[in-house]
Parts: C-alpha cells; sequence; structure tokens
C-alpha cells in the first residue's frame, strides 16, 4: 500500500493459528466455576486438608499465566521485518534477514477446518518447527482439541492473504486426501 506522496506505508500483521474466541469463552467458563470454589476455599481454609493449601496456589497461577498467555498467541510481523512467534508459553523473536525460509502448511480435518503447522528455516541450517495439530492427531476424543487448534477455511485465505508480499514465505494447503490444493512460494533464491 502506498500514500498520496510515494512512501509505502506497511502495518505490523498479524497471524493467529488457533481458535481464540473458543478459548476464551472456555476459560471464561472455567472462572465462573472455579471462582465460588476459591472462594469457598477461602472461608474454610483452616479445614482444608495441606495438599489443597499448597495445590491451589500453585494451580491458581497456572491458570492465570495461561489465561494471560492465550490472547497472545500467534504471530507479528513487524515493519521493521522482525517477526514476533508466540506459540505457546516461548517468545521467539526473528529477523527476516536470518530466514532461508517460511513454511506454512494448512492440513484440512473435519468440517472444512484446517490445522497450521509453521516451520522456520534459518539460514545457517536451524529449523523450528511447531505442529498446531500435534495436541489432537493421536487423541481418541478429540472433538473438543480439534475446535480449539483448528481454523476455518475463510481464516486460511486471510493469512495467505497477509502473506502475500513477503519474500520467504512458502504456503502450502493440503485437503483431506493429502492432496496439494494450493501451493504458493514467493521464495528469492
Amino acid at each position: 500500500m502506498t500514500s498520496n506522496t510515494g512512501l509505502t506505508i506497511c502495518k505490523n500483521r498479524y497471524l493467529s493459528f488457533i481458535n481464540k474466541g473458543l478459548i476464551l469463552f472456555m476459560f471464561t467458563l472455567f472462572i465462573i466455576v472455579i471462582v465460588p470454589c476459591f472462594c469457598l476455599m477461602v472461608t474454610y481454609w483452616r479445614e482444608m486438608p495441606m495438599f489443597i493449601k499448597i495445590l491451589s496456589p500453585i494451580l491458581s497461577a497456572i491458570i492465570l499465566a495461561a489465561i494471560a498467555t492465550t490472547p497472545f498467541n500467534g504471530m507479528v510481523i513487524t515493519k521493521n521485518d522482525s517477526i514476533i512467534f508466540v506459540p505457546d508459553f516461548r517468545v521467539k523473536k526473528l529477523k527476516l534477514k536470518d530466514l532461508k525460509r517460511i513454511a506454512f502448511n494448512f492440513s484440512e480435518w473435519e468440517n472444512n477446518k484446517y490445522s497450521a503447522e509453521v516451520k522456520f528455516v534459518y539460514k545457517d541450517g536451524r529449523v523450528f518447527i511447531k505442529d498446531y495439530s500435534r495436541q489432537f492427531r493421536n487423541m481418541k476424543n478429540k472433538t473438543l482439541a480439534m475446535l480449539v487448534y483448528t481454523i476455518k477455511a475463510r481464516k486460511v485465505q486471510a493469512i495467505c492473504e497477509k502473506l502475500t508480499n513477503l519474500d520467504v514465505c512458502v504456503i502450502t494447503i493440503i485437503d483431506k486426501d493429502k492432496n496439494i490444493i494450493h501451493q504458493k512460494s514467493n521464495c528469492v533464491s
């Protein structure tokens, strides 16, 4: 996008590969259930067994950390060609000039939903992979995990549009039968 002065205006591009709305809704329901339990626990603190007194602060810290980090899960490509990637509790800060390639693989699952795999290939040969389908791939009852870690085809299309002018980007969309239905490479080699 260019302005009327001829200068290129570039905004930060934010990408998310999970269903954040559903996760935040589930956390809200969880908080609605857990807050009265903690109120009762505080009220009857003297009668609580020791393991509950030890376990409850640890559990509440984990829950609050999970709720606090969920909105940041995703990837931001900034104006100055750096990438901030938050796949879980980790934060990776990368420079585009250090990368040989970024590969985005979207695999179709049930109900026209896609899971994402993000792969960073560095110029020095290192590789970092975050596969969002690992959470539910081998589970027996995987419906809830699939709802959280899959995104709609419309969101995949929006991600592809945001990445069209990235020089180190390879986007691959795979259908249920493991056939490549779309592949776009912007790599400059």
